[in-house]
């Protein structure tokens, strides 16, 4: 449900926001792992900090092994 050509649409829950995958093969930032510092987590938590949520997160729902594209182990310390 995470992955990009399967959420053509604007979330259909109110306040239902999706992370960058933790991808460190082809990264969403461009940078490169050891040197990136966990980008992937810290855009994570940077949805407390700029206005995409309450602060108050309900749950979160991360993937140990992501499997759409491969099978993609994300970083040593993601979790």
């Amino acid at each position: 449900m995470g992955h990009a050509p399967w959420r053509p649409l604007p979330a259909q829950v109110a306040g239902f926001v999706h992370a960058r995958a933790p991808y460190c093969y082809r990264c969403p930032f461009k940078l490169t792992y050891p040197e990136c510092g966990l980008a992937c987590a810290n855009d994570i938590e940077e949805f407390d900090h700029d206005g995409l949520t309450t602060g108050e997160i309900a749950a979160f729902h991360g993937e140990p092994i992501l499997g759409v594209g491969g099978f993609i182990v994300p970083p040593p310390g993601l979790f």
